[in-house]
């Protein structure tokens, strides 16, 4: 009785994750990501006592207790680019929210990984749960093509980008790469089946990052997980290993540009009138002139700076450029990196980037134990998506957190290894 209601919720909460686009329509549960990040914080500041701190959470904790010191100095100096005070705290918590979830909940879990007897229920359930929700969304997919339901978009590419019941064909991509890290973490039968269902809806979509993601599905099942093994950089790299990462990259980087050189191209011709160049070429701009804190929270590059129109447009003269204008900035939270840039320097770029690959490093150091294929899958796809979009800003990356967990807690109990923070970079 107690595995089947593990069972159950596992399935539940999966579903919740998939479907956290819809679920934000309920005004009741529209922040529910920031809520997470105070209940757990509150959570483990109840536990302090008990519950001593490794070497690596001080060195998670400190990389983005320093992030924040970057754009509060940045935010304190230029005071007068963000008027509305309440723009600064909103985007803080934002930056804030998926490593403060990946890193305390780790740390409320990393108590239950010496359980080897205890077998593969959760993780049983999390790949029905996403089998499921491919079902579903492929029976949306016919269901709204024959009965001209609102599943599609209606702006012909190849076909009718399709976005189910979600407000963009980007989240349905974001879901269904968290289904299919799951899918291939499973050792259940039928894999490749769903993996191909996936991998039409990702086509269907028509999303840049969703042909992409169909091109790194393919090269994970096709690599056996020994040459995973020996590209990734953790532990000893195995012989052999640096020849087949610069194969990976050499295939993957020119598959991937040979499929999007028609977005580059469209992106040099219209040059700065493009938002998302735009944004990039501020933001340099931007970390040299502001060297080396940047401009401050809530100030560019973010949604934020966009809904709480940060006076930076106006002096950098971008209120002219579609999707950047006071009256319609829906693009101003399209580069991640250009927001980092510009809003923390060189400096606060470094220290993010570090702070998201410790934190990838953790995940696979563990996935490795059983496979690593879901695992890395889910972390390329989230750095792909950070390029185009504000990915780690938003509940999708807190979602993704709590999905990645929910995998790795299983393998870390059955693998009766050391803890999460000591295995991959506790140097």
């Amino acid at each position: 009785m107690k595995v089947k209601s593990r069972q159950l919720k596992y399935f539940l909460l999966t579903m919740l994750l998939l479907f956290d686009n819809v679920f934000q329509r309920i005004d009741i549960l529209r922040y529910w990501d920031e809520t997470i990040v105070l209940l757990l914080f509150l959570a483990v500041v109840s536990k302090r006592l008990r519950y001593n701190v490794s070497r690596n959470t001080y060195t998670l904790l400190n990389l983005l207790t320093l992030l924040i010191a970057v754009g509060t100095v940045g935010t304190i100096t230029l005071y007068t680019l963000q008027p509305y005070k309440i723009a600064i705290i909103k985007d803080m918590i934002a930056f804030i929210k998926f490593p403060a979830v990946w890193i305390l909940i780790n740390h409320l879990s990393v108590r239950h990984y010496t359980y080897p007897e205890t077998k593969r229920d959760e993780l049983y359930a999390m790949d029905v749960a996403a089998r499921v929700f491919i079902v579903l969304a492929i029976t949306g997919a016919l269901l709204g093509w024959l009965f001209k339901l609102p599943y599609y978009t209606g702006d012909y590419r190849l076909v009718n980008p399709y976005q189910f019941v979600f407000d963009h064909p980007t989240v349905l991509v974001a879901s269904t790469v968290f289904s299919m890290g799951i899918i291939l973490t499973s050792d259940r039968k039928g894999k490749n089946c769903f993996l191909f269902l996936g991998c039409i809806l990702l086509f269907m979509s028509q999303r840049a990052k969703g042909y992409v993601a169909i091109l790194i599905i393919v090269l994970l099942v096709i690599m056996k997980e020994s040459w995973i093994q020996g590209i990734l950089p953790i532990g000893n790299m195995k012989r052999g290993g640096i020849i087949y990462a610069a194969l990976f990259l050499l295939l993957t980087g020119g598959m991937t540009y040979a499929m999007l050189q028609g977005k580059f191209q469209s992106y040099r011709e219209a040059g700065m009138s493009a938002a998302r160049v735009a944004l990039y070429v501020t933001g340099i701009n931007l970390a040299i002139r502001y060297f080396p804190f940047g401009t401050g929270f809530g100030t560019f590059g973010t949604y934020l700076s966009g809904e709480y129109y940060s006076n930076i447009y106006h002096r950098e003269n971008l209120d002219w450029i579609a999707g950047l204008r006071p009256d319609a900035h829906e693009y101003a939270g399209d580069a991640l990196y250009a927001g980092i840039i510009g809003q923390f320097g060189f400096l606060g770029l470094l220290i993010y980037l570090i702070l998201l690959a410790r934190m990838c490093l953790c995940d696979l150091a563990i996935a490795k134990e059983i496979t690593v294929k879901g695992v890395l899958l889910i972390w390329i796809y989230a750095v792909m998506a950070s390029v185009t979009e504000t990915y780690f800003t938003n509940s999708t990356a807190v979602a993704m957190a709590i999905i990645l967990i929910m995998i790795l807690q299983p393998l870390k109990r059955e693998s009766n290894h050391m803890p999460v923070w000591r295995i991959a970079v506790d140097t």
